[in-house]
């Protein structure tokens, strides 16, 4: 299964057509959040829909989504389309694979739309681990899409050097040990990085013409950095 990771667009969804232009027969659109253009937040659910136009003109046969802290959660709410899930704080079982989500970040300085306590994210996403243990899913490889990096990895290094991504984040990917893990939100430290046996991806921001594809199957994966020329 080929897979198209992407995060951060702000505004310039016309890129990913010419990521899918370049990247032939993508089977999944993974996005983690942050679509919506500076100060224009209004604009999250026009460019969610035309990312969802572009990627059903390529065929791609899934769009997962979580909003950023940039974005305004209810839009992503608001789409009902055969190819997109938008999994924040719930978990979707497609084939044989667990995708679980959480969009936003953590408290920032900046105030941002969707912002939440680490505690909160901590409590929500090891409550759905604990939903999908004991619902007959136990087992079945784990595709985690979260728009802030877990917390102390090479992913959410800021340009002061500190690590600003999600504890609670990173306590689940502890706990759950998902195979992947696509996150975004920290733009200076686009990296693969790894949390034991778990793949962690931030493909950099796709509005600098940065992402990555992956390569998925079963519980193993490949991923590779790429930027549009």
């Amino acid at each position: 299964m080929k897979v198209l990771v992407v995060s951060d667009v702000h505004g310039y969804v016309e890129l990913l057509g010419e990521v899918l232009e370049k990247e032939i027969n993508i089977d999944i659109i993974l996005f983690s959040g942050d679509i919506a253009p500076y100060k224009a937040p209004y604009k999250t659910l026009d460019q969610l829909l035309k990312a969802i136009d572009i990627a059903r003109l390529y065929k791609v046969k899934l769009f997962v989504a979580v909003p950023g802290n940039m974005d305004i959660a209810d839009h992503y709410e608001k789409i009902k389309s055969d190819i997109y899930m938008n999994i924040h704080n719930s978990y979707k079982i497609v084939g044989n694979y667990v995708y679980v989500g959480f969009g936003g970040s953590p408290k920032t300085p900046f105030n941002t739309f969707f912002e939440f306590s680490d505690e909160f994210i901590e409590h929500s996403l090891l409550s759905l681990y604990n939903t999908i243990e004991s619902s007959g899913y136990r087992g079945y490889p784990l595709i985690f899409v979260t728009h802030t990096p877990p917390y102390g990895t090479r992913c959410d290094i800021a340009y002061s050097g500190n690590h600003i991504g999600s504890k609670g984040v990173r306590k689940f990917v502890e706990v759950a040990k998902p195979t992947f893990v696509v996150c975004g939100h920290v733009h200076e430290s686009r990296c693969i990085d790894r949390i034991g046996e778990t793949t962690i991806i931030n493909p950099g921001p796709l509005y600098k013409r940065y992402y990555a594809v992956a390569e998925l199957e079963d519980n193993k994966v490949k991923v590779y950095h790429r930027i549009l020329d």
